[in-house]
């Protein structure tokens, strides 16, 4: 167990707060937060990409990444979509870092492994507060890394559906971006914040806002499963089939 998790978005914390108090005027772009959409079985294990680039203005220099995702329900029926747990028994509401391992993550060469940091903040595990960044054990530094406008990955969530009924389970929702400078925000080496392109986030009069970068829908359906009799039906179709192709045809005899 490592001992220095708990003070980790204490730090970060920390951190934002002086960006906001002494950060300079420096002209930057604004960076674009998008969330793509998933499919997830009934029951099952999923996860849903957080992509990061540039509005196009011109490119960014990005250090450190703090944000907060939330799920909302858009329907459902029989069951619960949530943030995944860890199987971790230490720090079970910790998700893992699958992102690490892409050639496309933002941080890709530069970052420890261990700087990446996503936990569950709700008992309803519907909110995950996301922290990363390049810092250094070995100097105590950190490396800025250019954005463009090509998306790179930020994070892989882990999603799970709990539902005691998963042949009849559906259900759609939202993951969206939360607007709170206190959770989400950027910084580059210097404690720059960089602006976030407000189409990042969903309007907060529209509940139904499926069009922000920042807002992945999640479909839960139902696997369908053959009955018995179609798949008799089935086999007894492809083996008159094997059949029919190796039958020798017959040669017509000429007077």
């Amino acid at each position: 167990m490592n001992l220095n998790r708990p003070s980790r978005h204490f730090q970060l914390g920390f951190l934002l707060v002086t960006a906001v108090l002494w950060g300079d005027a420096v002209a930057h772009a604004a960076l674009v937060i998008e969330i793509e959409d998933t499919t997830i079985d009934a029951g099952g294990l999923g996860t849903i990409d957080i992509f990061l680039r540039s509005d196009g203005t011109s490119s960014d220099n990005v250090a450190i990444a703090s944000y907060r995702v939330a799920i909302t329900t858009i329907s459902e029926s029989g069951g619960d979509l949530q943030f995944q747990a860890s199987s971790n028994d230490i720090e079970v509401n910790r998700q893992n870092s699958l992102e690490q391992l892409e050639p496309s993550y933002v941080f890709f060469g530069d970052a420890n492994p261990t700087n990446f940091l996503a936990t569950r903040q709700d008992p309803n595990r519907r909110l995950l507060q996301a922290d990363d960044s390049t810092f250094s054990l070995i100097d105590g530094s950190f490396t800025d890394r250019t954005i463009g406008p090509t998306n790179l990955l930020l994070a892989r969530i882990e999603l799970q559906h709990i539902t005691p009924s998963p042949d009849t389970a559906t259900g759609q929702y939202r993951i969206s971006l939360v607007q709170d400078p206190g959770f989400t925000t950027f910084l580059d080496s210097t404690f720059t914040p960089i602006d976030i392109n407000p189409d990042s986030f969903v309007n907060p009069a529209n509940a139904t806002d499926n069009f922000a970068f920042g807002a992945g829908l999640v479909t839960v359906g139902v696997v369908a499963v053959p009955e018995p009799s179609s798949i008799v039906v089935l086999c007894g179709g492809v083996l008159a089939c094997i059949v029919r192709r190796r039958r020798p045809t017959k040669s017509v005899r000429k007077s």
